[in-house]
């Protein structure tokens, strides 16, 4: 649909990648934390990150800019997430993705285990979000409260099971959400997602 958007530009520092200990960077909008700013790549599950605005334009045969920048907070308007540019379309076509080096000089390293997508199907009925809640010390914790948030402000309740087990069903696909634990005992920092399908392994371990 001509969406231009960044996944990432100025994360990482000037920490290059060495060859002899690769990472993988999945992008999702249900990822749990964005990339660094100035410490080391690693491997695992991020958000789309864009650390400094405007992002200038990439040489030709890159689109010029403006291009749509994601920016490094967790929480971010559906604008700015993949799906709000590129979900409940039609996917065929081509997909093409671009790398430049910050500083303007040639790229001298490379992606050497390719790259994909994963696109996932969109669905009318409901999805379901669960996870598991767990202690500080890796246990799971019983009778804790999660809740959910839709956009609108729409809160529901679950209480986990012996094992620190939740799920929600019925989960409008499309939306952000927020996702709550609530626990006399323990702290747990708020996870916003954006759910386009089922998700599974959304955990929280909690803070003493």
């Amino acid at each position: 649909n001509g969406a231009k958007y960044v996944l990432m530009a100025d994360a990482g520092g000037a920490l290059p990648v060495s060859i002899n200990t690769p990472v993988t960077l999945t992008f999702s909008d249900s990822g749990g934390a964005v990339l660094p700013d100035s410490a080391q790549l690693a491997t695992g599950e991020f958000k789309p990150t864009t650390l400094e605005a405007p992002v200038t334009n990439f040489p030709s045969p890159a689109p010029v800019g403006p291009y749509v920048e994601p920016g490094s907070l967790l929480a971010r308007p559906t604008a700015l997430t993949m799906f709000g540019n590129f979900g409940l379309q039609n996917s065929n076509g081509t997909w093409s993705l671009y790398i430049r080096d910050d500083s303007g000089f040639p790229i001298t390293g490379q992606i050497a285990g390719g790259w994909g997508l994963e696109i996932l199907p969109s669905t009318v009925a409901g999805v379901s979000v669960s996870g598991r809640v767990f202690t500080a010390d890796g246990r799971g914790l019983r009778n804790a409260t999660v809740t959910i948030t839709d956009q609108n402000g729409v809160v529901r309740p679950v209480t986990t099971s012996s094992f620190g087990f939740y799920q929600f069903d019925d989960v409008a696909t499309g939306g952000t959400y927020t996702i709550r634990v609530f626990s006399r005992f323990f702290r747990f920092p708020p996870r916003t997602l954006q759910v386009v399908g089922n998700l599974s392994d959304v955990d929280f371990v909690g803070q003493e």
